[in-house]
């Protein structure tokens, strides 16, 4: 018998004791799943009985009553409640049958009371009905405990209707929500099962199951593809102990689905498939007593909990390895010194390593990994670490650090990290600048996985500010740097050396000298001037431009091109460039002014249509100028005579003329100029003379 059947029928046992502690009689503890069920109410007699004691979701069961007299002197049929959980407002469940009653009114009985209803029979006290389970009942149940039953009513205070009453009476019948389900794990060749969903590339998986049809075969499927079965359910519809289905040897490490069916009957199992372990032994050859270093990687357990490996040579148990929550672990052993030939060193999982209790296999798959490891007296021996340091350096600049045999026993993927200290950690770095909460750290090199290294690791520039400044600064002369490992990567060897003395000198300052530098264009508002530098060195010169004007900076003018505005016309303009290069001092230089053009204005005049003769006509006149508010003087001729006015600059460049009598008809000429004054005339030349046709009348 299964072990989830055994400890359903526990279950179904401690059930029965339960209810009769409390007062209720339970039919025989169901030996089958099909079987019914009856409960006795003690205090009044009534029962009810359920066609099966395992109801499935959408399933209708038989259930009848007996014991449901009326009291004396009622005449009607009493009634008889179900309320499933002592619930009214759950899942639907329906009732049928011919007792099956349905008030009139659906607000009848009061919304208190319970909504699904029997009638029984005078006489007898006795009903027979349908139920039919909601399609999405679950074995948790909506208290999420497991726990199923059915409240049954009646009696004077849950019965509305009339003198259709009994004895008040109330009582529990429980029930078990048969859902198909199945689960998966590993049996070792112990007989020991442990449930999980963690397996490898051709694994053979115990499944475990319930409440298919029963004396079925099983058609297995993973991911939808059928895979070859021999399953077949007993009597119960529970799986055989000795149900098995293989995983494809060529399965993806992943995600996958396992669907056990029979017929309309089916349950689906999630899987997960790793890659096998590995294990490597990184050195193939070691001395008696010599350290090897291992690595191990995909040890992940069915649980999915990571496995505990033994490393056994010679059937010595050497080492328990608890691997990391990715399956992997990285670390040394000290071989026997009495092993003096080729070995094979073992990588176990299984009853090697135990957990308590005792005698447990706590981390199945089982298996076992071997790899041949020489053993000899002149294996060779491990890299010493060693260090060696350029003779020289300068103040800000770097030092060439070459560095061997600082492996890492237990980091497969990196060798040791090394902490680097001037003169043994005098020289500290700033606050703003560290590479370590210890600020006597200057520097942190990696080594690579075979130990060695090659940096050029950067000195304080001797100052004690910025980037590269240190506390105190760091002087001229001998200076020693120390490298130190073991406490930067857990597990690493500690180790400490000195470095021989090299010399820091002062830098050589490096400028960069400027050539010339010319602002060439067309000097004209509108046009673009291109500032050119050229013979500046040394090569590889980087340029950055100001153009000025009238020497003062103009605003966002940055470019290697300007475009020349209004603002410029009549002033000098020239371009400030600055070379920079690396490790190099700037330099400025500013080429030659060049002089814009003035704007010209022009004037825009509004003569009327015409005008009575011995009447003053007035026109309009409209400057432009390379400023908004142009001064100066516009200047008309009409028939021999000049008019004049000046123009300030509240007018805007615009003003009003009253020009002179003409006493005779005809057309006449109006010649109307500008001539700029003050700080207009700085930008602004005199305009040409406009004509227009003044017609008298």
């Amino acid at each position: 018998m299964s072990s989830l059947r055994q400890l359903r029928k526990g279950v179904a046992a401690l059930l029965a004791a339960t209810l009769v502690a409390g007062g209720l009689v339970l039919g025989a503890a169901p030996a089958h799943a099909a079987e019914p069920v009856t409960v006795t109410d003690r205090v009044s007699g009534a029962t009810i009985t359920l066609s099966s004691a395992r109801i499935k979701p959408g399933e209708t069961i038989q259930i009848s009553g007996t014991g449901f007299t009326p009291i004396q002197g009622s005449t009607g049929d009493p009634l008889v409640a179900v309320r499933p959980y002592d619930f009214d407002n759950g899942p639907a469940w329906t009732v049928g049958g011919a007792d099956a009653h349905f008030p009139g009114n659906p607000t009848q009985p009061p919304a208190s009371e319970a909504k699904y209803w029997f009638v029984t029979h005078h006489e007898s006290g006795t009903f027979t009905g349908t139920l039919t389970a909601p399609t999405g009942l679950t074995a948790a149940g909506p208290l999420g405990n497991g726990k199923h039953w059915l409240r049954i009513l009646s009696g004077a205070f849950f019965t509305t209707t009339g003198d259709r009453i009994t004895n008040p009476i109330t009582f529990e019948v429980p029930f078990e929500v048969a859902v198909t389900s199945a689960s998966t794990g590993l049996t070792s060749p112990t007989g020991t099962f442990q449930a999980g969903t963690v397996f490898r590339p051709g694994a053979q998986v115990t499944v475990q199951g319930t409440d298919f049809a029963p004396e079925q075969p099983v058609t297995v499927e993973i991911d939808g593809a059928p895979v070859t079965s021999s399953i077949t359910t007993d009597a119960e519809g529970a799986l055989p102990d000795s149900a098995r289905v293989a995983i494809p040897a060529d399965i993806a490490v992943g995600a996958h689905t396992l669907r056990l069916a029979t017929g309309a009957e089916a349950a689906t199992v999630a899987f997960t498939v790793t890659a096998p372990p590995t294990a490597t032994i990184r050195t193939t050859a070691v001395r008696p007593g010599g350290t090897i270093t291992y690595d191990l990687a995909g040890y992940i357990g069915v649980g999915g909990a990571p496995q505990k490996v033994a490393v056994v040579v010679a059937e010595q148990v050497l080492k328990c390895v608890t691997v990391g929550s990715n399956g992997a672990a990285s670390g040394t052993v000290k071989l026997p010194a009495d092993i003096s030939e080729a070995v094979t060193v073992g990588f176990n999982v299984g009853l090697s390593c135990q957990l308590p209790p005792t005698g447990v296999i706590n981390d199945q798959p089982i298996g076992r990994i071997a790899v041949t490891l020489d053993v000899r007296d002149d294996a060779p021996e491990p890299v010493a670490p060693a260090v060696t340091v350029a003779a020289s350096a300068t103040l800000g600049g770097t030092i060439r650090i070459i560095g061997e045999g600082f492996t890492h026993l237990t980091n497969a993927t990196q060798g040791s990290r090394i902490a680097v200290k001037i003169d043994d950690g005098a020289v500290s770095r700033l606050e703003g600048n560290k590479v370590h909460a210890n600020t006597t750290i200057w520097y942190v090199i990696d080594a690579k996985t075979d130990g060695t290294f090659e940096v050029d690791m950067p000195l304080p520039d001797g100052t004690t500010s910025g980037a590269k400044g240190s506390s105190p600064a760091l002087t001229t002369g001998s200076h020693t740097l120390r490298f130190l490992t073991g406490s930067l990567l857990p597990d690493d060897t500690p180790r400490s050396l000195e470095s021989d003395a090299f010399t820091v000198t002062a830098p050589v300052v490096k400028k960069v000298t400027a050539g010339t530098v010319t602002a060439t264009g067309t000097k004209k508002v509108g046009k673009t001037l291109t500032a050119k530098p050229s013979a500046w060195k040394p090569s590889g010169v980087t340029f950055t431009y100001q153009w000025l004007r009238n020497g003062k900076k103009i605003s966002k003018a940055t470019k290697k091109t300007y475009k020349l505005t209004k603002s410029d016309a009549g002033t000098k303009i020239s371009v400030t460039v600055t070379g920079t290069k690396a490790e190099h001092t700037k330099a400025t230089k500013t080429s030659k002014t060049v002089t814009i053009a003035k704007v010209t204005s022009t004037v825009k005049v509004t003569v009327p249509k015409s005008v009575k003769r011995n009447k003053k006509a007035i026109i309009k006149v409209t400057i432009s100028s390379a400023v908004s508010k142009p001064t100066g003087k516009v200047t008309v001729t009409v028939n021999g005579k000049k008019v004049a006015k000046t123009v300030k600059t509240s007018a805007k460049g615009k003003v009003s003329i009253t020009l002179p009598k003409i006493s005779k008809k005809g057309s006449y000429n109006v010649k109307t100029s500008f001539a700029p004054s003050g700080s207009t005339a700085k930008s602004t030349a005199k305009s040409e003379i406009v004509t227009k046709t003044l017609k008298v009348v």
